[in-house]
Parts: C-alpha cells; sequence; structure tokens
C-alpha cells in the first residue's frame, strides 16, 4: 500500500518511466480450442494469424506449432497465416496451438514539416466495405475539423481530438466497425476508433491502415487495434485513439496517443477487408486478428474458444 511507503519513494513511483517506453521481449501463446456440438462431423481448414515482422518487432523464434501447418502470405500488407486441417466428429474437441517469441520496439513519431500532397491513395480504400472517404458525409466531417490545420502533423492531431471527443469507447466486436457505424451510433470499440480515424484522414488524401493485435502481458480482453499513418518519406506515424481517450478519463494506464504507442502490444496484421485467397477458395476478413475457417460457414457451426497469453522475457 502506498500509505505505508515513505513520502520520497511514493513521488519516485510516479516520476519512474513506463516499460513500454523500452523495447520487451515476449513469450506468446496463441491457443484456439474448437468444439464439436453438432451431431455431424466437420472436417475443414483452421487459418491462424501469425505475428507480423516489422521494424518494431522482430521474431525472436520461428512461431511454432502443436499440429502440422501450411503457412500462406497475404497478397498486401506482408500478413501472414497458418492453415490447419481438422476433422471433428460429434462431441470432439481439439485445441491448436502457436508458440513464439518476439521484441517489441516502441514507436514515436518524428514528425517532417509535411504538407498535404494530395496524392491518390491505394484502389483498395475505395473497395473497402469499412472505409468511405468518398462519402459526403466522412469528407464534410475530416474538412470541417482541419480547419486552419497545414502540415500533416496539425491536421492528423486536428482528426484525431475529433474522433476521441466525438465517439464513447464501448460494445467491443470481435471484427471491425465500419466508419459511417461509427460516425452514426458513436459507441464503439478500439477498432471503431480506428477506422473512423484513418477514413477521416483518408477523406484528405492521407493514407491509413488498421494494426491489429493483443495486449501483452493480458490473458483476457486483450485484442485491440491501433491506426498508423503514412507519411511523404514512406514512414509510418502510429495513434490510438481509444486508448488516448481512456488515457484522459482515467480509465487506463497502457500507452497511445497520436505519435506513440509503445512496447506494451503484439501486432499481428496490418490493413482491413484481408483478402485470403487458396487455389480453391477466396474470403475476406474484417482484420486477421482472430482465426478463420474454410469453408467460412464452418465458424457458425463449430464452437470457438481463442485464448492469447504473454510473459515478459
Amino acid at each position: 500500500m502506498n500509505m505505508l511507503k515513505p513520502l520520497w519513494y511514493q513521488m519516485l513511483d510516479k516520476l519512474r518511466i513506463p516499460d513500454y517506453y523500452k523495447i520487451q521481449s515476449y513469450e506468446v501463446l496463441f491457443e484456439v480450442e474448437l468444439e464439436n456440438t453438432e451431431n455431424i462431423e466437420f472436417s475443414g481448414k483452421l487459418g491462424v494469424p501469425m505475428p507480423l515482422e516489422s521494424d518494431y518487432q522482430k521474431l525472436l523464434t520461428e512461431p511454432c506449432f502443436n499440429s502440422e501447418v501450411a503457412v500462406e502470405k497475404c497478397k498486401s500488407y506482408g500478413n501472414a497465416y497458418a492453415l490447419v486441417d481438422f476433422n471433428l466428429k460429434p462431441g470432439d474437441k481439439k485445441t491448436i496451438s502457436e508458440c513464439f517469441k518476439v521484441k517489441v520496439k516502441p514507436r514515436d513519431a518524428v514528425w517532417g514539416k509535411w504538407l498535404l500532397t494530395g496524392d491518390s491513395l491505394p484502389e483498395e480504400f475505395y473497395q473497402s466495405k469499412h472505409l468511405h472517404p468518398n462519402d459526403p458525409r466522412i469528407i464534410e466531417a475530416a474538412r470541417s475539423c482541419v480547419l486552419k490545420a497545414k502540415s500533416i502533423k496539425d491536421i492528423l492531431i486536428a482528426l484525431n481530438n475529433y474522433v476521441i471527443h466525438y465517439l464513447v469507447y464501448g460494445k467491443p466486436i470481435k471484427g471491425l466497425y465500419t466508419d459511417l457505424e461509427a460516425l452514426e451510433s458513436k459507441v464503439v470499440d478500439c477498432g471503431g476508433f480506428d477506422i473512423f480515424l484513418a477514413s477521416l484522414a483518408a477523406a484528405l488524401k492521407i493514407e491509413a491502415r488498421i494494426v491489429s493485435g493483443f495486449w501483452a502481458d493480458m490473458s483476457k480482453d486483450n485484442m485491440h487495434a491501433w491506426v498508423e499513418f503514412k507519411m511523404p518519406d514512406g514512414t509510418w506515424v502510429s495513434a490510438d485513439p481509444s486508448v488516448e481517450q481512456l488515457r484522459m478519463k482515467g480509465r487506463t494506464k497502457k500507452s497511445g496517443r497520436m505519435g506513440f504507442v509503445g512496447s506494451d502490444r503484439i501486432a499481428f496484421s496490418l490493413g482491413s477487408d484481408i483478402l485470403i485467397e487458396t487455389k480453391t477458395e477466396k474470403i475476406i476478413v474484417d482484420i486477421l486478428q482472430h482465426p478463420f475457417f474454410l469453408p467460412q460457414d464452418l465458424g457458425k457451426k463449430i464452437k470457438v474458444n481463442t485464448k492469447v497469453s504473454s510473459i515478459r522475457l
């Protein structure tokens, strides 16, 4: 208890730099339990997302599975997943696990004096079911909150401030809210905050992408998403509007604000509306954060429980 600590120790405690400002390493266990509660046999493939490798996240060991897998890569952003064949008779259970070690760096933006270039966005922005940067309501919202902001930094700060004051955190889902759902309902989860902010930025021709993954050092309610923006020099700037709002309200001590996210999270995928394409099937998943089925309708028939846990090394 703080009351038992000397005053100088309590003050030092408050000044201590949080660990998420440091490089941290984790051992991660991703477990998927399948259960057939129906009276018929099911066979298919389970897709298990694999962690990203990037300039801020490096694998210390390759993912190891307790089943034979085929590793596949998506065409966009380098996302990867493992496919596992399964057969479940009535009443059968099967647990598929993925284990790896990873080193994560915090991301702190180094802002240039960049102005908007007006360059066109990748075509995927206009094919997405989650992003509608050409919608008049999104364009109006984006333009109304940037006002006199000229630099990309000032524009993103203005958009971020608008989002964290407009939306309310709640109603978490496994998939992804659309930008229009966020605009209309206002109550969304972290992904809803991110997709809305990404769409507002895209309406001003700033490329943005969702990053999905999990909080480290947690085993319950630990799924999370944040957002990145592409700068004219090709670098990406991170933001976490939902956490920034929760920090303002005193509801979390996790890292996250415009221009900074810490090493307290593990990334699994980039982007949204991610295409999964095999020789026989083609499906689109909102984000590559949770397992998926091939054929896709097996997800409605088989009970699935996912647990992601990590320990700091």
